[in-house]
């Protein structure tokens, strides 16, 4: 063991001494957890004390100890036995540190089943113009940092011959702001923003984390899963008219990980951001094909266990057709409560708290299930310590989820504890719906191989994000942009006629000009419209960048006279997108109407011609 002691006070400490005290075996984990604030009844063996210096204030010492096999401990029976190594100054204790040391008298018949899951996330930070709005990302992925010491310690594990299989729950929106912040990026701070070159600072830690990403997903140890792509919160999307997004974020989440790293992703496996779920969510994943979930403690409501042990890892949502793996609540309590202590002894405190599940019935087939989930407050500093000792005790069997459900299949039903019922405003809803209708209408305008309405789709899936549930502002940003992108794009069209015209018998038409000053090419028609038209017909338009066209458009006319008409462009999905107007005199002939007038004066003429016809003799009266 090793150790540092520090004075943090004003006052020196004189007649320092260490003090190792070892307690008898603790046979339950209400006993152990216990244990960690207080001293136990019995003592098997306390180490002699040893002197140090004067300790001034602000003053550090480190120092190592080593343990030996005494006489208290039980060589028949493995278990955990209770430590604790405390600061003396002369006879009283100024500081203590307590820890469990697991003693093994044989290798474990039947290890302990575990499915372990790393979920590896970080909100959006990033606005829709790409400028970072904190530097929250590069500190995780810096020294000390979650990330830097998630990544680490996967790698790790990843590299060993004999490596435990582990699951690494991947947030898609994490891999795509890396992904910015290798190209270099802008970071919003104080007196302006930094701009951070490509292969610098927080660059190059983006670069390396990918890179160590795809090795470590290479690994045969290493099962991925994705998260959908924004992380959004899919109750509130099933719940609040945005259920049909849900598939559509699965499936980019998929995707998106797959490009970025080379993950094969398991299409009946899920992560709920957040674990957050309700019995609406449950059948929509289930009717789109998902068979596990990864949940957290608090998730589902878990019968009591006889004599306080831990219950199965796994239980039966959704009537039946979902099986989710769920973490032990009493251990994932435990580690909240020791993780800001110090992030090595916790990771000591929950190999201690494994140890003692496995002791409960060591000669049982059992299973157990712990979530790093992206809630969770831990430390950069905790991963690697906690991943070796799980990785090298021999009384636990890590496996990947798949193959855990299959050795530990769910044995009953539970319902849910908490249900999720955050739903994002019907405003911020509506506003999100009228966007998309409108790229909709753009994309039917653009060539297919155009990737600008992908582009703001991802913008309008990042507004899904389960933070904007809180901070809708800042979601609406991404709503606003790209909703503001259509309208950049469709401005770009302009279109001109005249301000009246008149129409003869031998007129050459309306003369129309449409012109595109954006960057896309551009499909439209344009098209007149007057309840003085008999047809309404479309003349379809492709126009390349900086390109202008002049159209002569015909009309059949009803009659003559003088009127309005309107010149529409219209999308190829229907939706009107620019308008002009124009007066209109006709003094065109109608030729059906000539005829039926032409055919009117003849019946006319014929009928007067009459009266010069001598008529038959009337016969006379007698």
């Amino acid at each position: 063991m090793r150790f540092r002691a520090q004075n943090l006070g004003t006052t020196p400490l004189d007649e320092l001494a260490i003090g190792v005290t070892l307690y008898s075996r603790v046979l339950t984990r209400s006993a152990y957890e216990a244990s960690l604030a207080s001293d136990p009844s019995i003592v098997i063996d306390g180490a002699p004390c040893r002197g140090t210096a004067r300790s001034r204030p602000a003053r550090r010492g480190t120092s190592r100890s080593r343990l030996t096999l005494g006489p208290g401990i039980d060589t028949d029976h493995s278990g955990v036995y209770p430590l604790k190594i405390d600061l003396r100054s002369g006879i009283d204790s100024v500081a203590a540190l307590r820890t469990p040391a697991i003693f093994l008298v044989r290798e474990p018949e039947i290890p302990l089943g575990l499915s372990w899951t790393f979920v590896l996330s970080h909100p959006i930070t990033f606005a829709p113009d790409g400028t970072f709005s904190d530097p929250s990302l590069e500190l995780a992925l810096g020294p000390g940092g979650r990330l830097n010491g998630e990544i680490r310690a996967l790698l790790e594990l990843a590299a060993s011959p004999a490596a435990s299989q582990v699951d690494v729950a991947i947030a898609p929106v994490l891999l795509t702001q890396l992904g910015r912040m290798v190209d270099g990026y802008r970071v919003a701070e104080e007196g302006g923003d930094r701009q951070v070159p490509p292969g610098e600072g927080g660059s190059a830690l983006a670069k390396q984390a990918l890179d160590d990403l795809r090795t470590i997903v290479a690994a045969p140890n290493v099962e991925v899963t994705a998260l959908p792509f924004s992380s959004p919160e899919i109750p509130s999307l099933y719940g609040g008219g945005l259920g049909r997004d849900v598939v559509v974020q699965v499936q980019r989440g998929r995707d998106v990980t797959s490009t970025l790293v080379g993950a094969q992703i398991p299409e009946t496996i899920l992560r709920p951001p957040g674990a957050a779920l309700d019995d609406t969510t449950l059948r929509g994943l289930a009717g789109d094909g998902i068979r596990t979930l990864i949940v957290d403690p608090t998730t589902v409501e878990l019968p009591e266990q006889p004599l306080g042990f831990a219950g199965p890892p796994t239980t039966a949502l959704g009537e039946g057709s979902l099986a989710a793996v769920v973490p032990e609540p009493a251990s994932d309590a435990l580690l909240g409560s020791v993780i800001d202590e110090d992030p090595v002894r916790a990771a000591q405190v929950l190999l201690g708290e494994l140890a003692t599940i496995w002791q409960e019935q060591p000669g049982e087939t059992r299973g157990v299930a712990m979530v790093f989930g992206e809630d969770a407050p831990l430390p950069g500093p905790f991963f690697p310590p906690m991943v070796r000792g799980v990785a090298t005790a021999p009384w636990l069997a890590p496996s990947a989820v798949g193959g855990f459900v299959a050795a530990f299949p769910p044995t009953g039903g539970s319902i849910l504890a908490s249900p999720s019922f955050r739903r994002f405003p019907i405003s911020y809803v509506a506003s999100l719906k009228q966007a998309r209708r409108r790229i909709d209408t753009l994309a039917s305008m653009l060539p297919d191989d155009s990737l600008e309405p992908e582009r703001l789709e991802t913008m309008l899936l990042l507004a899904e994000a389960r933070q904007y549930l809180t901070s809708t502002t800042e979601g609406l940003a991404f709503i606003d942009a790209a909703r503001q992108s259509v309208r950049a794009t469709v401005d770009d069209l302009a279109l001109e006629t005249v301000d009246s015209v008149t129409l003869t018998s031998d007129s050459d038409g309306i003369p129309v000009t449409v012109s595109n000053d954006g960057p896309h090419s551009l499909k439209f028609s344009v098209q007149l419209v007057s309840t003085r038209i008999r047809e309404e017909p479309a003349t379809p338009v492709e126009l390349a960048p900086g390109e202008t066209e002049t159209l002569r458009l015909q009309a059949s006319l009803r009659s003559t006279g003088r009127f309005q008409v309107v010149v529409l462009m219209v999308s190829p999905s229907g939706r009107p997108i620019g308008e002009a107007r124009l007066v209109v005199r006709s003094t065109a002939y109608n030729r059906i109407a000539l005829v039926i007038t032409i055919g009117a004066a003849l019946v006319l003429l014929l009928l007067w011609a009459r009266r010069f016809v001598p008529g038959r003799p009337r016969p006379e009266r007698t």
